[in-house]
């Protein structure tokens, strides 16, 4: 299968697409930066782990704690809509319109673009283990 992909020119693509979430992570790093006086840090940290806390967490500890590498489809259906662009979009209005009016929400956006680019990490397949990153499992 890896020869089909290279073919395909998947791995080039995969690079590129890495490298665009890179670059909104930078660009969302100095947003950040620009407006770290007027961010609710307490906010910003609670927002940043709430992506992982429903999407990543209840998966790897059913993982550890049964020692199975595939976990049940619903914690694969968890991380994926937690780690979804959209969930990132709809937490992030519902926080400026509910909650406060301040830059926390960009902590949503930083979470993703930060699993994308620096950990390799995109949706996950449910035949796929579930600990594994999208990025280790294109290398086999």
């Amino acid at each position: 299968m890896p020869e089909k992909r290279e073919a395909l020119g998947f791995r080039l693509e995969f690079s590129h697409l890495r490298a665009e979430y890179a670059v909104l992570l930078l660009l969302t790093t100095g947003v950040v930066t620009w407006q770290a006086a007027s961010i609710d840090w307490f906010a910003f940290v609670a927002l940043f782990a709430l992506i992982d806390v429903i999407g990543y967490l209840p998966g790897y500890f059913w993982c550890r704690f049964k020692q199975e590498e595939i976990a049940p489809a619903g914690f694969y259906y968890a991380y994926n809509f937690s780690h979804h662009l959209g969930f990132a979009l709809a937490v992030s209005a519902l926080y400026w319109f509910l909650v406060d009016h301040n830059p926390a929400f960009l902590a949503l956006f930083m979470h993703q673009f930060a699993d994308r680019a620096i950990l390799g990490n995109f949706h996950k397949n449910k035949n796929n283990p579930f600990n594994e990153s999208t990025l280790h499992l294109l290398k086999e």
